[in-house]
């Protein structure tokens, strides 16, 4: 899953939730700020912006702007990297806030936002410092002109998100969920050098006019491998990032009514959390109720599996109560719009709940999820051995084939899944009875082998009579 960051740009809003009438659109589009910025970041040397993407274009950035990594500009980056932490969300931010060409700022200058992460060095100098560094590398290294070249492959991007999760996205939930809005742009900017992180930028201008970003970070492709964007995931992405515009406000206009709670859940969780830059308590609220608002979407549109996808994310990241929270979003769905509204004392209980007792609550969630995961694997045929067993380490790597036996006949066919899965050196043979399979295998020195054995998808691996395995993992180490 790609990583997902946000830091909430905008104005004060003199309404409970950003309005503009008639039914939204998206647009998807490459924007030349963002990939300049990201260029800036990456011959700085912020790990945030190394990560591979297309091949051919980190190519093409790597031969022409290489040579300028100790240009003033860069060097600018680094010392605010050094002295202030610059990076991640709020570069991506602040580059919104620039007018394309000029890269003057288009609202007076910060201080903005509320992460103890960037709130210090997005103060009113050092962003005129970013932005006048900016405008210069831009004109120095010939930027617009290298724009220019990849005109095309903006436009091949652009045409796939847009035939993609962009047509899939249902802004009008976000209507019904948030309110009607007026003088507002949803705004899909795919980040082609941002690596896998994303952010939710929302500006909103002198005159009332709002902007809704969505950049979009770029998976890794294999050379010449086609460009088509993983259409659930970006959307889950999109569902994510737009959640934050309409959230992140909220969680600032309640401050008061959540900041102790908030705290003291924090304090309970702040190891994890800062390792993922969620600074305090309160990007640490931004985030729960995005995340739980993205469940509801997907519960809302029967998506099952970027619903199971979104809370195995969360949970691997600590947010253990979003589930929970998600159900109290949905409560009132027969609301008129704004529902969020009707939700509101619930959230507030909600949290004071979960700072009480942290720990035992966890402990509950983790306790049901084992009941649950027993019962399922429970059901349909059962594995009497594995070979090597499950876990087991010093593996004689001479080993020639692995071997699964059911507790039942099974019909021949099968289903294994993962990125370190043995090297297959022959045809899988049954025994007579279908109830043992046997993979000859080549297998490596002091290695890690894991692997899926059916999933949410593919079902392979069933019994005789039709009941499949309820998926689940294999993993053993050679010596």
């Amino acid at each position: 899953m790609w990583r997902s960051l946000s830091l909430w740009l905008v104005l004060a809003l003199s309404c409970p939730f950003p309005a503009w009438a008639g039914t939204p659109s998206i647009q998807v589009k490459v924007d030349p700020r963002i990939e300049l910025a990201a260029i800036m970041c990456r011959l700085a040397g912020f790990e945030e912006y190394q990560s591979p993407g297309i091949p051919a274009y980190d190519h093409a950035v790597e031969a022409h702007f290489r040579r300028y990594q100790h240009h003033p500009s860069v060097e600018l980056l680094r010392r605010l990297r050094e002295q202030h932490g610059a990076g991640y969300s709020a570069t991506v931010s602040l580059t919104l806030m620039a007018r394309p060409g000029t890269w003057k700022a288009r609202l007076p200058l910060g201080p903005w936002g509320k992460s103890s992460r960037e709130e210090v060095w997005l103060d009113p100098e050092n962003a005129r410092q970013f932005l006048n560094a900016a405008a210069r590398f831009e004109r120095d290294t010939g930027a617009r002109a290298f724009f220019a070249q990849h005109g095309s492959l903006y436009r091949q991007v652009e045409a796939n998100i847009r035939a993609g999760a962009a047509e899939q996205l249902d802004l009008a939930w976000f209507e019904r969920e948030f309110g009607a809005h007026r003088d507002a742009m949803f705004v899909l900017i795919p980040g082609l050098l941002n690596g896998p992180n994303s952010y939710g930028p929302h500006v909103e201008l002198p005159g009332g006019a709002v902007e809704i970003y969505s950049v979009l970070g770029t998976p890794s492709f294999q050379p010449g491998e086609p460009l088509e964007f993983p259409v659930q995931q970006m959307l889950g992405l999109l569902v994510h990032e737009l959640g934050h515009a309409y959230l992140n406000p909220w969680v600032d206009r309640h401050a008061p009514q959540l900041q102790q709670d908030g705290e003291r859940l924090y304090s309970a969780f702040s190891r994890q959390m800062t390792e993922q830059a969620y600074g305090d308590w309160r990007i640490m609220l931004y985030e729960s109720l995005v995340r739980a608002n993205t469940l509801h979407y997907f519960a809302d549109h029967d998506s099952k599996k970027p619903w199971r996808e979104a809370l195995a994310d969360d949970r691997q990241k600590g947010f253990w109560w979003t589930e929970s929270l998600a159900q109290h979003l949905a409560l009132d769905d027969q609301a008129s719009p704004p529902r969020f509204t009707a939700s509101e004392a619930r959230v507030f209980a909600f949290f004071s709940d979960w700072a009480d007792e942290p720990g035992l609550r966890i402990a509950s969630v983790q306790r049901r999820l084992a009941a649950e995961e027993q019962e399922r694997q429970g059901k349909g045929p059962q594995i009497l051995e594995l070979v090597p067993a499950a876990g087991a380490i010093g593996v004689d790597p001479t080993l020639k084939a692995i071997e699964i036996h059911f507790d039942r006949p099974m019909d021949g066919g099968m289903a294994v899944f993962g990125h370190h899965v043995p090297d297959v050196s022959g045809e899988p043979i049954w025994n007579a009875d279908t109830s043992v399979l046997r993979i000859p295998v080549s297998l490596r020195p002091g290695t890690l082998y894991e692997m899926s054995l059916n999933n949410e998808d593919a079902a392979g691996f069933r019994s005789a009579a039709g009941e499949p395995l309820s998926p689940r993992t294999w993993s053993f180490q050679t010596r």
